[in-house]
């Protein structure tokens, strides 16, 4: 996070938050994420969120560490007919599902054009 202090991450992370993350796996035997993968989540969790859609066909939403997370596996990214188009799918997903279920007002986020 460029030009953000960490009392500024910190300050961030006391509130909800999304975040979306390639995950390049290490051997670490307590995590179920054994292949390259992108992931998303939003804490706190809104109830709910694992029941919302996830674009492309191949995510799905995983229990870890006791919370749901999106999760859309490296190998189905590039075996798709468009790869970053699965990408941008995946995470405009992810991020729709938080923001509906935790009542985000997504209309003040958008990019002003």
């Amino acid at each position: 996070m460029p030009n953000r202090t960490i009392n500024q991450i910190i300050k961030a992370q006391k509130h909800r938050m999304g975040d979306s993350i390639f995950y390049q796996p290490l051997p670490v035997p307590k995590l179920e994420i054994l292949d390259p993968a992108f992931y998303s989540y939003t804490y706190p969790a809104p109830g709910g969120i694992d029941q919302e859609p996830l674009q492309p066909e191949a995510a799905r939403w995983i229990e870890q560490n006791g919370s749901p997370m999106a999760l859309l596996m490296y190998d189905d990214i590039r075996n798709a007919d468009d790869p970053e188009q699965a990408i941008l799918d995946f995470l405009e997903s992810a991020y729709r599902a938080g923001a509906s279920q935790a009542g985000w007002d997504m209309e003040s986020y958008k990019l002003k054009t």
